[in-house]
């Protein structure tokens, strides 16, 4: 099933230390929530599994102990075929990667990796290794598409929007910024409507909410 979904509030930052800005640092939205969960799934635990969900249409994913704090993912269809990551993962203090959403290319796992850290693991149902994106923004399950902010903020880019089957990306360019260190910490809005970006953060000038810096983009993405 085709879903299309706003991502519209993430935790941010992955294992690296934020500065805030001079005087404090922008926090998005308290109402903002993530990418709900369907309701379509059962859960199941095995001795070899910590967990085994499956999804419409005999789609699956589960949790294969490596030991009491590592693990593996295997998922694919059922009675078709089925891809087991080489990868290890493990048991972090947040717990495990947990199903956030799916469609008929891809299961999409979220998990917090630390305070403010959320990655997604992105399970391809064309049998390749997990794709790892930090900081994601915003996704668009009907053209495979998701935003996130990159670890570094070099040569101005500050979003990156890939087709996360295809590999193709579309570098997102910004100066006018607030001050924090780590950019992504400037956005407050962040979702797709039809086959635009509508993104909103804090500019350049914005020193704390009694003078906030809004700035308003609506782009146009064609990926």
């Amino acid at each position: 099933m085709m879903v299309r979904m706003n991502i519209v509030f993430i935790h941010l930052i992955v294992s690296v230390f934020l500065t805030s800005c001079k005087e404090g640092k922008p926090q998005r939205n308290k109402d903002m929530k993530l990418i709900k969960p369907t309701s379509e799934i059962a859960l199941d635990t095995t001795k070899e599994s910590f967990e085994v969900r499956k999804l419409k249409d005999n789609v699956f994913f589960k949790t294969v102990k490596l030991s009491d704090t590592t693990y593996t993912l295997k998922w694919g269809i059922q009675n078709k075929q089925s891809y087991f990551s080489k990868r290890p993962f493990e048991k972090l203090g947040s717990g495990m990667l947990e199903y956030l959403t799916s469609n008929d290319s891809v299961i999409i796992l979220s998990q917090s990796c630390g305070t403010s850290c959320t990655y997604f693991a992105m399970l391809p149902l064309s049998g390749r290794e997990p794709l790892l994106y930090y900081h994601p923004q915003a996704i668009d399950l009907n053209r495979n598409l998701i935003v996130y902010s990159p670890v570094e903020y070099a040569d101005s880019v500050f979003l990156i929007v890939e087709n996360y089957l295809t590999g193709q990306k579309i570098f997102l360019k910004e100066n006018n910024l607030c001050p924090a260190l780590f950019k992504g910490e400037c956005i407050e809005v962040c979702y797709f409507d039809g086959n635009d970006l509508v993104l909103k953060w804090q500019g350049s000038k914005w020193k704390n909410w009694d003078k906030p810096d809004l700035q308003t983009k609506r782009i146009s993405i064609e990926l």
